[in-house]
């Protein structure tokens, strides 16, 4: 596949191409900066090659004198399952470099137009996590007892084991999730709430959380990510459509939702987004679970003890209780 992609570049950009390395299997080609936003347009739209997917984009400081900086494109092809790295080279004295964000608007927006870290006191954070986290989940959960009095928890859901729900709350690793990254939140980040212009490849984000715990000006960056999850797994607009079923059977729960044919693509860059930044791929995944509890006594039945089941199930498995 490489030698495909470096003869369809030289065709189109023969003189662009500055230099090009191979290191275990890993192909890096280095181009003018002039050229970054034609190179990348190519390899995105290029039938054969179709590099439609920018899976990370970083920046180098190198400490030299000249072309001090490097801007990294680290690109993928689903068609092709292949990837590649475009590096281009930055002097400081120019600082400038051309946008790609028209061949990929989501790559990197929420960090710039949303998850603005912030430095916030350790033990502020941890208060602010603890209230929002397992203060509410106890809450919620009293009320969809409250709800439910006579509910008797399943013991499955489509075949898979679930925990008693105290013994999910005891083993929940609390004060890891009380370490939370503060930053300026959406709060209610699922797709619904994300409207997209293609036109313009704008993002528009609506319906935003009023506070985190009390907090206005920041959140924490996980609880994000995990609505995100819990969107791409359970995808609320076709729930709307009652577009899902769910069927008890003495003990057992059985539930199927309808899912778009894209979220399986989404969540796998999800996934690998949160790896690339260094984050916790586990913590994201019992916070899923814990917004399933925490969502359920908002919800009308049946998708309320669907929710429930289902927030049980993904903690009994991140948990290992199963």
């Amino acid at each position: 596949m490489k030698e495909k992609i470096l003869d369809r570049l030289n065709t189109q950009f023969k003189d662009s191409i500055e230099s090009v390395n191979e290191y275990r299997g890993e192909l890096t080609i280095v181009v003018r900066k002039s050229e970054i936003g034609p190179v990348c347009r190519f390899l995105c739209d290029d039938t054969e090659l179709r590099f439609d997917s920018l899976r990370d984009l970083s920046g180098t400081d190198y400490y030299r004198p000249h072309d001090r900086f490097e801007v990294v494109y680290n690109l993928y092809s689903l068609k092709n399952s292949c990837r590649i790295r475009i590096k281009i080279r930055v002097d400081e004295s120019d600082l400038h470099v051309p946008s790609v964000t028209s061949l990929w608007p989501g790559a990197n927006w929420l960090e710039r137009e949303v998850w603005t870290r912030t430095t916030v006191a350790a033990a502020r954070m941890r208060t602010l996590c603890e209230t929002f986290y397992r203060t509410k989940t106890i809450e919620r959960l009293a009320a969809f007892r409250a709800k439910y009095p006579d509910l008797v928890a399943p013991l499955t859901i489509n075949g898979e084991s679930i925990a008693p729900l105290a013994r999910i709350l005891e083993c929940v690793p609390w004060d890891r999730l009380y370490n939370g990254v503060p930053a300026f939140i959406h709060g209610d980040l699922q797709f619904d709430n994300i409207l997209h212009n293609e036109r313009t490849g704008t993002f528009t984000l609506v319906d935003w959380r009023q506070d985190f715990a009390g907090e206005i000006a920041f959140g924490d960056l996980y609880y994000d990510l995990a609505k995100l999850l819990g969107g791409l797994t359970i995808n609320y607009d076709l729930v709307k459509q009652g577009l899902f079923w769910v069927e008890r059977s003495g003990s057992n729960l059985f539930v199927d939702f309808a899912v778009h044919s894209t979220c399986e693509i989404y969540g796998r860059r999800l996934r690998e987004f949160i790896e690339s930044r260094g984050l916790d791929g586990r913590r994201v995944r019992i916070l899923q679970g814990l917004i399933y509890l925490n969502m359920s006594p908002l919800h009308h039945a049946p998708f309320d003890v669907a929710l429930h089941a289902m927030g049980a199930r993904l903690l009994t498995t991140e948990l290992g209780l199963a």
